[in-house]
């Protein structure tokens, strides 16, 4: 077995968590928001922090993407983008919190790529929204938005 600092995982998890996908069914899905949240920023070579301003209904939102060309599967508190390698909506419908964006890919040129295909989709339906793109380092090397511009300091 394996820590992530989170205690203990099942060695049927070892594999997802090495593929940095905390959120399907594993132990780690199981983990509170902020803790996933945290191990996402501290374990992903590229990954996206983003929000919406409003967030649609969420067949709305995947009437949206599919509008845009993008394929979806649609889950039942999420909504999964195909043609990215790991872009999804997620904790999206009933009576859960506001939704939230778990997005990461193996390089930042591939999640810049990823996102800007979602963030097109947004901008068309008119929805504001912000993307930042970070890289392993957790640094921020990326922006994308619709009516959402970086604050100037």
């Amino acid at each position: 077995m394996r820590t992530a600092g989170f205690g203990k995982l099942p060695k049927c998890c070892d594999e997802t968590m090495k593929r940095l996908r905390p959120l399907q069914t594993t132990a780690a899905h199981r983990l509170k928001k902020s803790e996933r949240i945290e191990w996402l920023i501290t374990k992903m070579p590229a990954f996206i922090s983003g929000e919406l301003a409003e967030w649609p209904p969420k067949n709305r939102m995947a009437d949206i993407l599919k509008s845009a060309g993008l394929g979806v599967v649609v889950g039942r508190y999420s909504i999964r983008v195909k043609e990215c390698s790991h872009f999804v909506f997620q904790e999206y419908g009933g009576d859960l919190e506001k939704p939230m964006i778990d997005a990461d890919a193996d390089s930042v040129e591939e999640m810049a790529s990823q996102g800007k295909l979602v963030s097109d989709a947004l901008a068309h339906a008119g929805i504001r929204h912000r993307f930042e793109i970070y890289n392993d380092n957790r640094e921020m090397v990326g922006y994308l938005h619709h009516d959402w511009p970086l604050p100037t300091s």
